[in-house]
């Protein structure tokens, strides 16, 4: 509906002289006479004076207001918890029978002037359709992400009430018990609220990651409900094999065991083991019976050595931080105190001793290993700047500075995070050589020196790439930082933080080669696509785009799966979508010139099955968000009693009412009315003969 009133920029009076003009006007025009009649005369007069009044008034600036009033009709929202969980203790034609009732429901809702949207747990950033057979196979259960939505897509819009159809179960976010929510919520309870008699697999705890060699443990927490002296099997499978089984008793109801396997890591790779309780009699359900654990088997621990020519309280201190993940282990060598150790070494620390002064293994082993120098107050300056090619030295009066860590901004080796940065400002100073220094190559400076207050460019500690990874920390006692970091905090975190970044960039090798495809991750869940990340460069290291890039993957069971596609610029990315749970292989090829290049890999897929660890609808939690909200619970029997209620809810529509202001010249009716009245007098005087 709409209402329209004429208003004036300048006063209405302005309309009498606008017809004073025209008349004026068409009176000097018209008082001679001309070849026509009398009566034409005066309709050529009263057309002219229409066109100039016209005219004048539009000069005046009329502007029309129109106000136009819009009905909303009332919505109705009817979600639909399609979780796993519904369909572990509904069958599928009792479920479709509620699929029936709420089609009936809706319909009756739209007859009554309703509109009506639907929301799952698949779509709940949209509306949908209403479908006769959808799949409840949701892995996870957000009530309160789907209540939360729908919240703010109605934001300001005609939403009457919603219809919750659940078990009450939630496996994801809060619960919606505890969350206000501004519309009426009306909940239908599925599912049963006995438990029933079952065996739940409940969890798997394991280390991700074990080493070659060692042995690693998986413990599992089994429930029990219902089953009482009875005895039960639980065993681990690799593939087809069982590697490990035991047994436990169940001797009371709700009762949570935990069973622990210790196995032997003896096959390198990503290993799938499958824990499983043997199924009982009369057992509700066996989904839940199984669990798959993915662990990463891995060659061995990166070996860190750290090379000193007396004890110190550094070393002690560095090597706490190190082991503190379990990829890394540290072997000392004091020369006089401890045994030369001949392995494989990542990185070499070197603590206030020079290549010079270690013996002839060592000295060997620093021509190729990433290493680490730490500068004490008695090192020798000369035979440091005689064999690296990161910094020189150079020395005033063999004086030493005490001086406190600054961070370097503008540091891109790898990140710190905020409060390690912070850390730095607060530390007791350390003892430097009083010295100039000249930074060499790819030096990068990690952290500079303070004195006192004033901030110097000179560097504490440097970082360089060139051919082989090292890294130079001018001056020792660092032990002091961690001490007095536990002293303030009663944590080391910042400190190990520092030392630990530092290990990892220098022991990690680079990857020099020029075409990589890898998974941005090494675990996917079932639910979300598979996304590998490809990297091409050509012969000076530059990335390129372009490339056609033919992708292979291969399930466990040796099935393959070709994929082809092109990176750019703006997206260097594929995923692969619908792989069920599983260790998988990929290899990837694309040409560089005239030769083919290949990446490979590994990469899980894990279910959770959050779903199926409870089992028990928990419809007080419905009848709770029902009160909370003015709505009503109802029962799954209760379809008839849930459609009486919402019969005798009103429809009431929503008025909105928009303004809208055109001024009369531009509205297209206005030039044709002009054009109107300037043809028909044209007309009529190009028929008389006159101009």
């Amino acid at each position: 509906m709409e209402k329209s009133h004429l208003i004036f920029e300048l006063s209405p009076w302005f309309i009498v002289i606008c017809l004073i003009i025209g008349a004026g006007y068409s009176y000097l025009l018209y008082q001679k006479k001309g070849p026509w009649s009398k009566n034409t005369k005066y309709l050529l007069a009263g057309l002219r004076f229409l066109l100039v009044s016209a005219l004048s008034f539009l000069l005046v600036g009329p502007i029309i207001k129109q106000i136009t009033n819009s009905i909303e009709k009332p919505s109705i929202v009817i979600a639909i918890d399609n979780s796993q969980s519904v369909a572990e203790v509904v069958d599928s034609s009792t479920l479709a029978g509620y699929l029936q009732n709420v089609d009936r429901l809706a319909k009756q809702l739209e007859t009554a002037g309703f509109t009506v949207d639907y929301r799952t747990l698949d779509t709940l950033g949209k509306g949908g359709t209403f479908e006769a057979k959808f799949p409840f196979s949701h892995h996870v259960t957000p009530l309160n992400e789907m209540l939360q939505q729908i919240q703010s897509d109605y934001e300001g819009r005609n939403l009457s009430s919603l219809i919750l159809v659940s078990d009450g179960i939630y496996t994801k976010g809060l619960s919606p018990a505890f969350v206000p929510y501004n519309f009426i919520i009306h909940t239908v309870g599925v599912g049963d609220t006995i438990p029933q008699q079952d065996i739940n697999l409940r969890a798997l705890y394991f280390n991700k990651i074990a080493y070659q060699g060692n042995k690693f443990i998986i413990k599992a927490e089994v429930q029990n409900h219902g089953y009482i002296d009875e005895s039960v099997e639980v065993v681990v499978t690799r593939g087809q094999k069982i590697v490990r089984q035991q047994g436990l008793e169940l001797t009371r109801d709700n009762q949570i065991n935990n069973v622990t396997f210790t196995l032997d890591a003896d096959r390198k790779g990503l290993q799938n083991y499958t824990v499983e309780v043997r199924p009982l009699q009369d057992e509700f359900t066996v989904t839940n019976n199984k669990r798959h654990a993915y662990i990463d088997v891995v060659e061995g621990k990166k070996n860190i050595l750290i090379a000193a020519k007396a004890p110190h309280p550094d070393i002690k201190a560095i090597k706490n931080a190190i082991e503190k993940n379990q990829n890394y282990q540290v072997v000392r060598f004091i020369t006089g105190i401890d045994q030369w150790k001949s392995e494989n070494y990542d990185l070499v620390i070197l603590h206030r001793i020079s290549e010079r002064q270690s013996p002839q293994p060592l000295r060997n082993l620093l021509t190729k290993t990433p290493k680490w120098i730490i500068i004490g107050a008695r090192n020798e300056i000369n035979a440091f700047n005689q064999s690296n090619n990161m910094l020189q030295i150079k020395s005033l009066n063999q004086q030493h500075d005490q001086v406190t860590p600054v961070f370097n901004n503008t540091f891109s080796k790898f990140t710190l995070s905020e409060e390690v940065r912070k850390f730095f400002e607060q530390l007791t100073p350390i003892a430097v050589p009083f010295a100039n220094y000249q930074i060499m190559g790819k030096t990068e400076i990690l952290l500079h020196q303070r004195v006192g207050s004033l901030a110097t460019n000179k560097p504490l500690l440097a970082v360089s790439d060139e051919e082989v990874k090292s890294a130079v920390l001018l001056g020792d006692g660092i032990w002091q930082w961690r001490i007095q970091e536990y002293y303030n905090d009663e944590t080391t975190q910042l400190f190990d933080e520092l030392i630990a970044k530092l290990v990892q960039y220098l022991a990690t090798k680079e990857d020099k080669r020029q075409f990589r495809v890898y998974p941005v991750k090494n675990e996917f869940d079932v639910s979300e696509p598979v996304v590998l990340e490809a990297e091409v460069y050509d012969d000076i290291f530059e990335r390129i785009y372009g490339n056609q890039i033919d992708l292979s993957v291969y399930r466990e069971d040796n099935t393959t799966l070709k994929y082809t596609f092109v990176t750019s610029e703006n997206n260097s990315q594929y995923k692969v979508s619908g792989l069920p749970q599983g260790i998988y292989r990929y290899s990837a090829s694309t040409n560089l010139g005239d030769q083919k290049s290949t990446s490979s890999g590994q990469f899980t897929i894990q279910a959770k099955q959050l779903e199926t660890i409870n089992l028990t609808a928990d419809h007080s939690l419905l009848r709770t968000l029902s009160n909370k909200s003015g709505g009503k619970f109802f029962s799954a029997d209760q379809w008839e009693e849930l459609s009486n209620a919402m019969s005798i809810q009103s429809a009431q529509g929503l008025i909105y009412s928009e303004e809208a202001f055109a001024p009369i010249i531009k509205l297209p009716w206005a030039f044709l009315l002009i054009l109107l009245l300037a043809g028909i007098e044209w007309f009529i005087r190009k028929y008389y003969g006159s101009y």
